[in-house]
């Protein structure tokens, strides 16, 4: 879950905005990340984040904590009330890295 917010409706800042988020990996080793978004959008529908956080990860039942960066592209389709489009991202943490491919949905909160 990301909540970002369009520093303006005019100029360059109309393609720039900023947030924070949060994310979960369900696996065998569990994964939490917080962290603070800049993201692109260099077309109406088009989206490039790039993040820096913490990432908390249960290793054999150990929980760790390293810092972590995101790059996600996503692309929105628009519907009633809610956007929703297909997502590639990249997430390096310490010595891991994992890719993600997949849908994701969202809802304006303004």
């Amino acid at each position: 879950m990301v909540l970002p917010f369009q520093l303006s409706d005019h100029g360059i800042q109309q393609y720039i905005s900023v947030g924070a988020g949060i994310e979960t990996i369900l696996s065998t080793e569990n994964h939490v990340g917080a962290m603070l978004s800049l993201a692109i959008h260099p077309t109406e529908r088009l989206v490039i984040s790039f993040s820096q956080g913490l990432e908390w990860a249960n290793h054999e039942g150990d929980w760790e904590s390293n810092l972590a960066s995101h790059i996600e592209a996503s692309y929105l389709f628009e519907a009633t009330d809610f956007h929703y489009g297909p997502v590639i991202g990249y997430s390096k943490a310490s010595d891991k890295q994992h890719y993600t491919i997949g849908l994701h949905f969202g809802v304006p909160l303004y």
